[in-house]
């Protein structure tokens, strides 16, 4: 999870015809922006003198500063909207404004903040890259107010001392016995004497596979592909919404002085995805015999019941959200599957009002880029070629009159 300019948003474990996506009729006009709508503003790195070892992130300022997080060099760099380095500053270590694998930055009024998860620490600075402050954060395992059994990792700090974490058992349930294992996954917010409360409970998202000679152990989880069944986003420090990705459903949290209350929701009216289970289940045994040898006939699988329809949900400005929508995204067989945004057909996203509920918008965006925030009237992200090499898009969204109803000018 690479985090949006307005907010924090790490999907864990992110598309050229041109395209109108149909969705369920909302009262009010609905508009369809295609791809030959975006202009191309930016294209930055992957030759000369700018080149990123891998990107954690995007994020744009309303001063039209835009700030890239380079996880491998250790270093937040900035540039104008012409590609011109600004300013470069952290560097490899765990001293003052140093990191030792920044995972994701997030621009908040005249301030920018950096997560580093091996530190376990936020470091807060302003525009010109001075640092203000480091704080470290703490996470507490499971409570009686979490149906989670495993440990939690940081999404984003909150206001009132509350804290958004994400809670997985991927990779941690090789050889166990399969009643010790919760296999969902959660999003919860952690107050500041470590009580959780649930936000968004999502289902088994991958296969898990076991030995017949050992029916009660787990052999190991394979990933798969499917995608996960739940996404989420932030916005500044007191607004969360989760996207249930199966049904479309979904809802807007605020952080209030007595806790979280529902801000919002929405409907997308997705039709569930069955997982197509025969196919499913011989493709993984022949992963499983890979990752733990035998044949395909010594496995038992367990597969997801449905395909995700969603790889990212966005907060952007004026209480709208932009949901990414594929419901192809079952088609193919394979982990590949998880690399929704690394796809040579254009993205379909809809343009959501959390305050009403409506459909405003259909939108087209590029291929193989990975959508990191929409701000006014630019789209940003990481684009990858053919070779996997990164580098940084803005696109400008047009100034026509039906797009003064969608984005604030």
């Amino acid at each position: 999870m690479t985090p949006a300019g307005r907010g924090w948003n790490y999907v864990v474990l992110a598309m050229v015809g041109i395209t109108a996506l149909a969705f369920p009729h909302r009262a009010g006009a609905q508009l369809a922006i295609s791809l030959d709508e975006l202009t191309l503003e930016l294209d930055l790195g992957g030759s000369g003198e700018v080149a990123f070892h891998r990107i954690g992130g995007v994020a744009l300022s309303g001063a039209e500063e835009l700030f890239v997080v380079d996880q491998f060099n250790h270093s937040v760099r900035s540039f104008d909207l012409q590609g011109r380095l600004l300013r470069e500053f952290g560097g490899r270590g765990a001293g003052p404004g140093e990191f030792e694998f920044p995972t994701g930055l997030v621009v908040r009024d005249s301030t920018l903040r950096v997560i580093d998860v091996p530190l376990a620490r936020l470091s807060t600075f302003s525009l010109d890259g001075t640092l203000l402050g480091t704080e470290p954060y703490r996470l507490t395992g499971p409570t009686e107010r979490s149906p989670s059994r495993h440990g939690l990792s940081l999404i984003a700090p909150f206001r009132m001392g509350w804290t958004l974490a994400w809670s997985s058992p991927q990779g941690g349930f090789v050889d166990q016995p399969i009643a010790s294992i919760d296999f969902d996954s959660y999003v919860v917010a952690v107050d500041d004497g470590g009580q959780q409360d649930t936000l968004l409970v999502m289902p088994q998202s991958w296969e898990v596979f076991y030995r017949r000679d050992s029916p009660n152990l787990v052999s190991g989880g394979l990933g798969g592909g499917f995608g996960l069944s739940g996404v989420w986003d932030v916005s500044g420090d007191s607004l969360v919404a989760v996207l249930d990705t199966y049904t479309g459903r979904g809802r807007v949290l605020r952080v209030t002085d007595t806790g979280l209350r529902e801000a919002g929701t929405f409907d997308l009216d997705w039709r569930p995805l069955p997982v197509d289970q025969a196919r499913e289940v011989e493709a993984a045994r022949r992963r499983a015999t890979t990752v733990r040898g035998g044949s395909p006939g010594d496995y038992e699988i367990t597969v997801p019941e449905y395909y995700a329809q969603s790889g990212r949900i966005l907060f952007a400005d004026g209480g709208r959200l932009w949901i990414h929508h594929d419901p192809d995204m079952g088609g193919v067989i394979g982990p590949d599957r998880d690399l929704w945004y690394k796809n040579d057909e254009p993205q379909q996203w809809s343009v959501v009002s959390w305050l009403s509920g409506r459909v405003l918008a259909t939108v087209e965006t590029p291929a193989n880029i990975f959508v990191q925030g929409v701000e006014g009237r630019r789209l940003f992200g990481i684009h990858y070629d053919e070779l996997d090499v990164q580098t940084v898009r803005v696109y400008r969204i047009p100034a026509t009159p039906p797009m003064r109803r969608l984005v604030p000018l």
